[in-house]
């Protein structure tokens, strides 16, 4: 059994996830179990509050990690840095991001321990539209010929509303990342409890049916591979414990990162001069190398089917994703086309921006190295003190201070007939702010 909240797996949206694996035996007990886990879950005060204290006593820790703070940096860059962009004004991903929580939690356990109503009510609104069946997806992966009749075995997970039912395949609109931006910014956050150095690096990548996916693919293994360019001039040098490279096709987005870096700023040039070795022609690719390429990236596509648990995820994320069932025999087969020129192609006109000014980047150091490493990197760059990350993460409701009472809270219950056109619905996240005139959103700009 596994639970997550976040941007889906399967989605861009926010959603929360139920996965669960049983014997075909035991679908009776799962389904009750599943409906009562859902509708009759009781939200007890107590219960709540210390599940909000527990995750406000993580926060601190999270601070602390370079991990942490660098994706977090990353995402208020792409999801909440473009002030011009009118759908992300309305996007509510950074709501997601640790930083910007503890300010709702605190105010959360403030409202609990007045017994105020509205914090149940917001907690039961937020129940009915993760489980209205209008935005209800069942996906059961098992062998349909065991089970009689498998419509009324699992019909009683869902409780149908008068809301219509969602039927075919999920909306497109669910797959869209138009609300991602990627200025062309570097953030640099000295850490004083950090060891080493930890960056990130994202522009704009490709998705899962783009025609230039296989030569991409086979480019981001050859350089990162075991005994790569990058192991043996990053690694292998000392610059860099560890260091990624990845595209993701859901979000369409390219990054590249380093961890546990002795020098970032060596590691990063390192990189780039791979990179622009490929682009210049003074380094080529050999057949033998090309081939024993291909041969890991179709391992790692059939490694993704490996177990039937793993087998029904790839399956629910192709529903999801628009994707055949056979999209993976299909791109084997476009994989082991590619050519040398093919990859030095893919390298040149999507690896050349994301190690130029072309990108969005993030550093998170040790204190020490704040002013060497933000002079190393080109174009606009803000420094980031350590006491000031409350200003480059609003919190998302700030109507509770230390100087103020529930009065600025509201006093009315939440309206949850709420509008119920996408997955959660931006405009439920809306209305999951204070009344206060400090938590109006400003209109759109025309």
């Amino acid at each position: 059994i596994s639970t997550s909240f976040d941007t889906c797996s399967v989605s861009p949206a926010l959603c929360v996830e139920f996965i669960i694996s049983s014997e075909a035996s035991e679908i009776d007990s799962i389904v009750k179990w599943m409906n009562n886990i859902m509708y009759n879950t009781i939200l007890d005060p107590k219960e709540l509050k210390k599940a909000a204290q527990k995750m406000l006593k993580e926060f601190p820790e999270y601070k602390r990690s370079p991990r942490h703070m660098s994706s977090a940096l990353m995402d208020e860059l792409l999801y909440n840095g473009d002030t011009k962009n009118v759908v992300q004004q309305h996007t509510n991903k950074p709501s997601s991001i640790f930083t910007r929580q503890q300010t709702y939690l605190e105010k959360l356990v403030s409202l609990l321990d007045e017994e105020n109503e509205n914090a149940i009510a917001d907690m039961e609104a937020c129940r009915q539209v993760i489980t209205s069946s209008h935005n209800l997806r069942l996906v059961v992966i098992t062998n349909l010929l065991q089970i009689s009749n498998p419509y009324q075995a699992f019909g009683s997970v869902i409780q149908i509303s008068d809301l219509p039912l969602k039927k075919g395949l999920p909306s497109e609109e669910l797959r869209l990342f138009n609300y991602i931006s990627y200025p062309q910014k570097s953030l640099v956050l000295g850490l004083s409890g950090a060891e080493n150095s930890t960056l990130q690096m994202s522009c704009p990548g490709i998705g899962a049916n783009h025609e230039d996916l296989p030569a991409l693919t086979v480019a981001i293994e050859f350089l990162t591979a075991l005994e790569g360019d990058f192991w043996v001039k990053i690694r292998g040098l000392g610059l860099s414990y560890g260091y990624s490279m990845y595209n993701s096709t859901k979000s369409k987005r390219l990054t590249f990162s380093l961890s546990r870096s002795a020098d970032p700023i060596a590691a990063r040039a390192a990189a780039i001069t791979i990179v622009e070795g490929y682009n210049a022609g003074t380094t080529t690719i050999s057949d033998t190398d090309l081939e024993s390429t291909k041969s890991t990236c179709l391992f790692n596509v059939l490694s993704l089917a490996d177990t039937k648990s793993q087998a029904a995820s790839l399956e629910t994320n192709h529903f999801f994703d628009g994707l055949d069932s056979d999209y993976e025999r299909n791109f084997m087969s476009k994989l082991l086309a590619v050519t040398k020129d093919d990859v030095l192609k893919a390298l040149k006109t999507y690896l050349n921006p994301l190690f130029t000014n072309q990108n969005t980047s993030v550093v998170v150091t040790p204190m020490n190295k704040v002013t060497e490493v933000s002079k190393s990197l080109k174009g606009v760059v803000e420094i980031v003190p350590e006491d000031a990350l409350a200003d480059v993460f609003p919190p998302i409701c700030t109507s509770l201070t230390s100087n103020e009472k529930s009065k600025n809270l509201p006093t009315t219950k939440r309206d949850i007939k709420t509008d119920f056109s996408g997955s959660l619905g931006f405009t439920w996240a809306n209305k999951q702010v204070c009344e206060c005139p400090r938590c109006d959103r400003p209109a759109p700009a025309v």
